[in-house]
């Protein structure tokens, strides 16, 4: 818009010299000259658009009345076939007139100005655009670290957990334990019918004490976090559609590597809410003699075309930390399958 506004007013400030050097100028020469320029700018064809100059060209050269518009010439070549544009400035040798050369100046100032401003403008334009892809990659590794957080924070309360399960089982068990044995020894040296029934029945309730102990440290416990049956819980939103849900895992696992495997589990249940529209899941994790493998199949339409989302970034990470990789799979559907390794 600014080179329309910027050639029209070097054609009327032409026009008006025009006028004031010779006022029987055509103003048929001014209009043709301006329908030339308009064709220039708004044929798309490149071809069409050299023959066009080469047509304002002729007729400023030939013609005495339009060499006036000569700067209108040198403007459109310094503009859009810059540095070569300048080459343009011969043409006031043909018809040189000292106005004739202040308004090329002027056009030449014109011209090289908005070049450099449009430039500068598309610079910006690309600066300001990168500031928002970094703004946006670095949130993403942002939440990337404050998830791999919470899971550190979770996986160190299970171990601690842990830890204090086993301690209580040592001491409080044991101790309970050992007070049973004296009360049964009690009942055996006990004369007394009824100190004997008192003794049994304390017995009893230390023993049921001591069954419960057993049972609730035993939900304290690595073997407590039962994978299968958490990884059922996640897919509870999916109950709806066609899932099929394979799980072949026999050999006991880490406290570590089972949150892994439910945290990928998590991240394809919400990619799946976020950005599927698919009726049938399938969905298999199972284990082979040297890993673990994790597949995910759908029937929807797959539309997603950014592959950087926090969700895949954060199962890949999980596969590398284990020496695997992560494949997608984008026809037919969206599929991802993952392997992590077993061994160090």
């Amino acid at each position: 818009m600014r080179a329309f506004i910027e050639q029209t007013l070097l054609v009327s400030l032409s026009y008006m010299t025009a006028l004031l050097i010779s006022p029987q100028h055509s103003i048929a020469t001014m209009l043709l000259v301006y329908s030339l320029m308009l064709s220039m700018r708004l044929i798309p064809f490149l071809l069409i658009r050299y023959m066009t100059l080469a047509a304002l060209i002729t007729y400023c050269l030939f013609n005495p009345q339009a060499a006036i518009y000569v700067p209108v010439v040198i403007y459109y070549c310094w503009q859009y076939f810059y540095p070569i544009g300048g080459l343009s400035g011969i043409l006031l040798l043909f018809h040189w007139q000292p106005v004739t050369f202040i308004i090329a100046l002027l056009a030449t100032y014109l011209a090289l100005r908005t070049r450099h401003d449009l430039l500068f403008l598309a610079k910006s334009t690309q600066t300001r655009n990168r500031l928002e892809l970094d703004k946006v990659h670095l949130r993403q590794q942002q939440l990337q670290f404050e998830k791999e957080q919470l899971r550190h924070i979770e996986l160190a309360t299970l171990e601690e957990r842990n830890r204090i399960a086993h301690r209580l089982h040592d001491s409080i068990g044991h101790l309970i334990s050992s007070s049973i044995l004296q009360l049964e020894a009690l009942q055996i040296i006990s004369q007394e019918t009824v100190v004997q029934e008192r003794l049994a029945l304390l017995s009893e309730l230390m023993q049921d004490g001591m069954n419960d102990i057993r049972h609730n440290l035993h939900n304290l416990y690595d073997e407590s976090f039962d994978l299968h049956a958490k990884i059922i819980q996640v897919c509870q939103p999916l109950e709806e559609l066609d899932l099929h849900l394979t799980y072949a895992i026999d050999s006991a696992l880490s406290l570590s590597l089972k949150v892994d495997l439910l945290s990928i589990v998590q991240e394809l249940v919400a990619n799946y809410q976020k950005h599927s529209n698919a009726t049938s899941i399938k969905l298999v994790i199972i284990e082979q003699p040297n890993f673990w493998s994790i597949s995910y199949r759908d029937n929807g339409t797959f539309t997603q075309t950014d592959f950087s989302g926090i969700g895949l970034l954060s199962m890949s990470d999980t596969a590398k930390k284990y020496h695997g990789n992560l494949t997608l799979h984008t026809q037919d559907g969206f599929g991802v399958h993952i392997v992590l390794m077993k061994g160090d």
